[in-house]
């Protein structure tokens, strides 16, 4: 099952809304894994050390270094993004759910996913 790092940036709204929906999806934020106001460099690194794919609301900074590091040659679990402005939280959670049903890491793998996903 896919794993996922929640950014800092991303809806905690939507967080609390796929924990609800599907307990069994293990996620973990970026304050929970003790990693609040770092880089993102180190995020990314994280990610790829844990396996786990990055849903983030950056998309700006955190999307420019990982695409950076994918044409340099690196594997990213992959990075799903949700939109800034108003999106229902539990459309988002609905989406990433059926993410982790159906994708594989190594669909996921190097790949941007932007929700909602109609």
């Amino acid at each position: 099952m896919i794993r996922f790092l929640w950014d800092e940036n991303a809806s905690h709204d939507a967080l609390r809304a796929l924990r609800r929906l599907n307990p069994a999806i293990e996620v973990i934020s970026i304050q929970e894994a003790g990693l609040a106001g770092v880089p993102d460099e180190r995020v990314i690194d994280f990610a790829v050390s844990q396996g786990r794919v990055i849903v983030t609301g950056d998309r700006n900074t955190l999307i420019g270094e990982a695409s950076a590091r994918i044409r340099g040659g690196a594997m990213l679990p992959g990075v799903i993004v949700i939109p800034r402005e108003r999106v229902s939280p539990g459309l988002i959670a609905v989406d990433l759910v059926l993410i982790a049903d159906v994708a594989s890491v190594d669909e996921l793998t190097n790949q941007f996913v932007f929700l909602p996903l109609a």
